[in-house]
């Protein structure tokens, strides 16, 4: 079809010049290869309807990507296209070390694929890792075929246009020609059993038998030598067949002469091919491609077994058909006169070895254009195959995936924006180069859904396989976001459910406004330990004094449980050195205020039996557990206790 671009460019068209059908009430994208030179374009297709030529006018950067958006790009939910050209000019993208594993180990791991084709998918993101297969089994299981099909046919496409043309690394080609078939296609080999994935051997077996053509014969034998004019004569003269079913070749004599010793009346009633010229050597080829469609190992062995059969009809005639044949044969070459029966001479059984050692040379160039005519059939079978696998991921790359938060502690029929989280900033992580983190922040709330957000699997691969929520607070001082909790999930599609607890998590530092009084003397004074540690110990909390970066002492914090009559936490402790002691006393009330958790702590410090200190603190969630515990010594100095999270002690209370 022809169009009429806006601009002139040939980059431009080739990027965004596209072709929809018109079916089902709606327009569809199909592939289409775009000629920018003619201004034409062409679409491959299966039936008949409206076709149209579209331009992207957002495709003009030059960038040569498998799939692109559609139209203007809108977030993570913009669908994704692509077009005959863009497979094509992808290829130069595809890692060839995958290829060199099938030749070196005869095996590559479905993932080693699947990850070859998210390269390919990602060429242009700045070489970001993608983390796909670790995102979910599930996910893994039901996207990687695809995913690896694909890959595993780029690869070998690319390959197998590489050796048509003459240009893959020697090391491969050469000592690989006849095993191809059994390195691509074995079905242990690719851990797919990708039917489709059959026509790798069909496109590359031809060229491969070329290239085992010795040169041995030439050394001995000469055109004119008359014992091999002979064999050449007979062999070429349309008195050989091929008898695919089984996969043998047969005399004239043995097929259609019932008076013949080796008549066999079963070749009579088979289907033959008649090996005289490049078509019966054409058609001989593609009955064996069709045979051994669905196992292509054995692709190569039956046409040794083809050309090999061939060499052999002549020599497995009987001594009196052979000398009627060259008696009624005239001679040739320099045999002026005469038959070819006259002086003919049986050859020895290394003459005879040398004999088809040339002819074999000699087939093997007659047959060069045929294979690779056969081989060119094949190929475009291949990248045929190779286009409908990337069609097939089409669909996959749009579907959307939503993503929801269900809270644990709400009731039934509640839904996350009556969760205390809800308020929160919630993103996805980690993130590739290629994503742009403000757009993949939890931002959606639904009164009756636990939805928050949405993105199709080409923008989730994109942005690296996040696999994480982060929560943040907003602090009220500065208005920065802090971290609160966070979540990890597993990728299911359509929908990904994360579950979490509103129930905020209460362990962790609080920090704020704190400050101690002397019971005695009524004054007051700055503490040492301004913070405060909450820690939640069975059905109590454990709550003490500790310095802002956590260090905190053991024998100052005090289990505190849930008074049901005063609404709070409270517990005592009882500190005993020699003959004095001090008494500890806790109340504490933990609240929620603004999605952030609230600690107002008050304690006060006895010693032996008398009113000595009292403490006060209003402190808020800064950070989750940390820092090292310190023990008191006799001096009143301290020393850190055995821990394995690390942390010197800075100073303690002294009695």
């Amino acid at each position: 079809m022809a169009y009429a671009p806006s601009i002139e460019d040939d980059e431009a068209e080739l990027n965004g010049i596209f072709v929809q059908h018109y079916g089902g009430g709606k327009w569809q994208l199909v592939p289409s290869w775009v000629n920018a030179d003619k201004n034409t374009v062409t679409v491959l297709t299966n039936h008949f309807s409206t076709f149209a030529v579209f331009e992207d006018a957002n495709a003009k950067d030059g960038v040569v990507s498998l799939f692109r958006y559609q139209g203007r790009y809108r977030g993570p939910t913009t669908p994704v296209y692509t077009t005959g050209n863009a497979i094509d000019r992808s290829m130069a993208f595809v890692d060839e070390s995958i290829f060199q594993q099938f030749i070196d180990t005869r095996a590559v791991p479905v993932r080693d694929a699947t990850a070859s084709m998210l390269d390919v998918l990602n060429q242009s993101t700045s070489g970001a890792n993608y983390y796909f297969l670790a995102t979910s089994q599930e996910a893994y299981e039901s996207l990687s075929p695809a995913l690896g099909k694909a890959g595993m046919l780029f690869v070998f496409s690319k390959i197998a246009g590489q050796w048509y043309n003459g240009v893959t690394a020697e090391d491969i080609i050469l000592d690989n020609a006849f095993n191809i078939a059994e390195i691509a296609l074995s079905a242990s080999a690719t851990a797919l059993a990708a039917p489709e994935l059959t026509l790798v051997a069909a496109g590359v077996w031809a060229v491969g038998l070329g290239y085992e053509a010795g040169s041995a014969g030439y050394q001995y034998v000469k055109d004119s030598d008359s014992r091999y004019v002979a064999y050449r004569d007979f062999s070429e003269s349309g008195l050989v067949f091929f008898l695919p079913e089984q996969g043998v070749c047969a005399s004239f004599k043995e097929i259609y002469d019932p008076k013949y010793a080796h008549y066999n009346p079963e070749y009579a009633r088979a289907r033959v091919i008649h090996l005289i010229g490049e078509n019966g050597w054409a058609e001989a080829f593609s009955s064996i491609q069709q045979k051994y469609r669905d196992d292509p190992r054995k692709i190569t062995a039956a046409l040794e077994a083809l050309l090999e059969g061939y060499l052999d009809a002549f020599w497995a005639l009987n001594g009196n058909e052979v000398l009627r044949y060259l008696g009624e044969r005239p001679a040739k070459g320099l045999l002026s006169s005469g038959t070819m029966a006259d002086n003919w001479e049986w050859p020895s059984e290394t003459e005879i070895a040398q004999y088809k050692s040339a002819y074999r040379e000699r087939m093997k160039q007659f047959l060069a254009p045929v294979m690779k005519a056969m081989s060119m059939k094949a190929l475009l079978e291949l990248r045929e195959q190779t286009y409908q696998a990337v069609l097939e991921l089409w669909p996959l790359l749009n579907t959307e995936i939503s993503f929801e938060i269900v809270d644990e502690s709400l009731p039934n029929g509640k839904f996350f924006p009556a969760s205390a989280l809800s308020g929160m900033h919630i993103a996805l992580s980690p993130l590739s180069d290629a994503a742009i983190p403000a757009e993949w922040v939890c931002a959606e709330r639904h009164d009756r859904s636990n939805a928050v957000f949405t993105c199709n699997l080409y923008a989730y691969l994109k942005a690296g396989c996040p696999t994480r929520l982060n929560f943040w607070n907003t602090q009220s001082d500065s208005g920065m976001l802090k971290p609160a909790i966070t979540a990890d999930f597993r990728l299911n599609m359509p929908t990904t459910v994360i579950s979490v607890s509103g129930e905020m998590e209460v362990n962790g530092i609080y920090t704020g406004t704190s400050q101690g009084r002397n019971m005695i003397t009524g004054e007051k004074f700055a503490l040492y330990y301004p913070s405060v540690r909450v820690e939640k110990r069975g059905e109590g909390l454990l709550i003490g004094p500790c310095l802002q970066n956590g260090n905190y002492e053991s024998e100052l914090q005090v289990l505190c449980k849930y008074n049901d009559g005063t609404k709070r936490y409270e517990g005592s402790a009882r500190l005993e050195t020699g003959d004095q002691w001090t008494e500890l006393y806790f109340a504490a009330i933990v609240s929620e205020e603004g999605g952030r958790l609230r600690a107002q702590v008050a304690y006060a410090q006895h010693f032996s039996g008398h009113p000595s200190m009292e403490y006060e603190y209003d402190a808020i969630w800064n950070s989750p557990l940390m820092g090292s515990p310190v023990t008191r010594q006799s001096s009143g100095s301290v020393e850190p206790e055995e821990t394995a999270s690390g942390g010197l002690p800075v100073g303690g209370f002294g009695f």
